[in-house]
């Protein structure tokens, strides 16, 4: 199995699985740069500070990690959302991700599906420059 991990999560389920499948997998566009575009520059955009949005030491341990082998066909079923509707039900994927960590802490297993409770802190967009992450 291959396995790409990058920090950050997608606020919308199946984007990182469509972006490496239309971005990587099919265009060959770099996942350094696939990892910016939806991680990096998102943590930086909504001034979520120097510990989101990248992996490094002192930064939380946000990642996904994704199985590039791994085809699917995305069912109503596997949709987790607040509101369980997506334009991608019925698409076949052939990337899939198989666990999703924050903080470190697993909160999303492929099989297993989400943590009974949500592990993390409540955040809201900024300008950047500022915070505003509430504990």
């Amino acid at each position: 199995m291959r396995f790409a991990a990058w920090g950050g999560i997608s606020a919308v389920q199946s984007t990182l699985e469509l972006m490496l499948d239309e971005g990587h997998l099919k265009r060959g566009l770099p996942l350094p740069q696939l990892a910016r575009l939806l991680s990096g520059a998102p943590a930086e955009r909504f001034g979520l500070g120097p510990t989101k949005g990248r992996i490094a030491p002192g930064c939380d341990a946000d990642l996904a990690l994704v199985d590039l082998n791994a085809g699917y066909t995305l069912q109503a079923t596997d949709l987790y959302q607040r509101h369980p509707v997506s334009p991608y039900v019925g698409r076949s994927f052939r990337c899939r991700v198989k666990m999703t960590l924050l903080r470190g802490r697993v909160v999303y297993s492929c099989g297993e599906g989400l943590l009974p409770r949500p592990a993390g802190r409540e955040c809201s967009p900024v300008y950047p420059g500022t915070a505003n992450i509430h504990m």
